[in-house]
């Protein structure tokens, strides 16, 4: 099968360390038996290029340990949120769409809440925010029908058009 290529992964280098002692054995490069992930890792800080495309890494907690979310052009992506730093705020301004984690109703040690989400997508004022990231306790209809017009429910298949 032609077309095959190694999944790109980006992280903060104590993430990147994580997973190559978890998942190490994904981590390899392309060979004629694919019956494993085939992924590669790159250690990032700083705004990289992927495809001719600008990324930026956005710091945000993560329960007790800080991950990346990521800016690209006018979308922001930030799933697997407990709280954003203050300090990354400036980078999520200005922002068309927002893609942003909601787990559920309840408070969660590790996931921001419906309320949570509602407040941040509040304070960053992006044109458009859609909640991802959510269990099976969320109803797509109850949920979509208390939200202001510019916020969304994301759902699987769910297409979107930024600049």
């Amino acid at each position: 099968m032609t077309g095959r290529k190694q999944i790109p992964l980006f992280a903060r280098q104590d993430a990147a360390d994580h997973i190559k002692t978890k998942f190490g054995y994904a981590i390899r490069e392309p060979s004629q038996f694919w019956d494993l992930p085939v992924l590669s890792i790159q250690a990032v800080e700083q705004p990289f290029d992927l495809f001719g495309t600008a990324v930026v890494p956005i710091p945000v907690v993560h329960g007790k340990h800080i991950i990346l979310g990521y800016r690209i052009g006018q979308l922001a992506y930030l799933t697997d949120v407990s709280a954003i730093p203050e300090s990354s705020f400036e980078l999520l301004e200005d922002l068309d769409v927002l893609l942003i984690d909601c787990l559920r109703q309840q408070p969660h040690p590790t996931h921001i809440n419906v309320e949570q989400s509602l407040a941040l997508i509040a304070r960053i004022a992006a044109k458009q925010s859609v909640m991802i990231h959510m269990t099976h306790e969320l109803e797509y209809m109850s949920l979509a029908e208390k939200l202001p017009k510019n916020v969304q429910v994301g759902y699987d298949g769910l297409k979107l058009t930024c600049n």
